[in-house]
Order: C-alpha cells, then structure tokens, then sequence
C-alpha cells in the first residue's frame, strides 16, 4: 500500500463524506477525488511519473490537497514548500533538488523573483483538466514501492541551512495505520488542519483525516493566529479530533 491508497479507499467507502472544508468550501471524496485523478492523469501526460519529484507552491486551498493527492497518485515525491518562505530559502531547495516540475500559481509566479524550475500555474489548468479522466491512473505496483520515496521536508538544519529530510511510503504508511488506530478515529470525526504543509507535524493531522473517510478542517494562517477566534473557528466546524498542543489555548 501507499499511501495515496488510504484516500482512495476512503473515497470507494465514503465518497458522499465532506473530505475537506478550506476557506469556506466544502469538498466530498468524491469530488476531490475525481479532480485529483484528472490531475495525475495530466501530470503523467507531461511524464510525471515514478521517481519524479514535484515542488508544491501553493497558498493553503483545495487546489493545493489536489496537487498532493495527485502528485502521489503519478507516482511521483512530492515536495511542500511555504509560500511565505523567503525568497532565498526557496531558491536554496530549488536548488537541492532535481524537481522535474513545481505546481505552482499565477499569483506566486508573479510575486516571487526565483530561479524557477519547470513549472504549471493551476490556476491556468481548469480546461485542459476538464478534459482528462475522473478514472483511476493504473499503474503496475512493483516490490520496491515501499521504500520508494513518499515526500520531502526541509528543516531549518544544524547548519543554518534547509535540510531535506526524505520520507518513504513505508514509513509514512506504517504510521498511518498505527496512528489512526490509536486515535480510534472514524468517518464521523472532523479533524482540524492548522499546521503548515510543509511542516512534517502536519501529515497527522492530514492523514488522520484522509485515511478514515473524515473531514479535514484546513484552517487559514489567519485563523490560526486568531486567538480566541480560534476557539469559535473550532465550535463552528465541530471539531472532534485536534493535536493536544491546542489544549494550551486560553478558553
């Protein structure tokens, strides 16, 4: 298993299921899934496949859980990167990585002066997306899928400098089957989204989500930082499931 496959089964068992709720949007299995496969089909068109890596650049939206949905669905690592990165730490990872594309935006080409890579803005993609299949890209599992490389995080580093901290699909798959039967999660649960995509704390509370058929509650950098609006953001959605590092809030 890898492990894009918790989502799909969470899609085949509960496609009707809010999937993800991001900035007033609310998206099921079904559909999610469905863009995400438009997507890897897209993206194994332009030879996006095994042992590719794809930067994400993207600000915090469903177009950016479709990108990673379908960057794993081709097969290929993906990498997230924090729109709010200076510009030299960006240009610091494009460098330390062979990326063969960065899903990217407009808005984000337009601001950053990088020394971008290959790049395809989503926000440009909506027709030539449209035309591709909702069906399942197939590929041919092989022996060696559990220690193909699942995604890359940078760190800070010792140095000063990032650090990449590569993590394959064994690893993270192993955790998300142990994690999601310690928490006892289930369908019914709505799990809050605050961390960072690219930091690592937060393909817990992604996965938590996407591998049990919950609804994952991706709360903007705003609302995070929100204080008690926090709190209300929290009772609004009827979140169930949050990391206990919350339980510092003032209430």
């Amino acid at each position: 298993m890898q492990l894009h496959h918790f989502f799909e089964r969470s899609a085949d068992r509960h496609p009707s299921n809010i999937a993800l709720i991001c900035d007033n949007a609310f998206i099921s299995y079904q559909e999610l899934e469905c863009r995400a496969n438009q997507l890897a089909h897209y993206l194994h068109h332009k030879n996006i496949v095994k042992g590719c890596i794809v930067g994400i650049l993207l600000e915090r939206s469903v177009e950016c859980y479709v990108a990673i949905l379908a960057t794993l669905k081709a097969g290929a690592a993906y990498v997230p990167i924090e729109v709010d990165y200076p510009e030299e730490r960006i240009n610091y990872i494009f460098s330390d990585l062979p990326f063969d594309v960065v899903l990217t935006s407009t808005t984000q080409l337009a601001q950053k002066k990088l020394a971008w890579p290959k790049t395809f803005a989503m926000d440009t993609l909506s027709d030539v997306l449209s035309q591709q299949s909702t069906k399942r890209l197939t590929l041919t599992p092989s022996a060696d899928d559990v220690d193909a490389l699942c995604y890359v995080i940078y760190t800070s580093g010792s140095t000063g400098k990032p650090k990449g901290v590569e993590i394959p699909q064994g690893s993270i798959c192993h955790y998300v089957k142990e994690a999601s039967a310690l928490y006892e999660m289930s369908s019914s649960d709505r799990v809050y989204h605050g961390f960072s995509l690219a930091f690592d704390a937060s393909l817990e509370e992604f996965w938590m989500a996407f591998a049990n058929g919950a609804a994952l509650i991706a709360c903007t950098a705003k609302e995070v930082r929100s204080g008690l609006g926090l709190i209300s953001f929290l009772q609004q959605h009827q979140v169930s499931v949050f990391l206990p590092y919350l339980r510092c809030c003032p209430h």
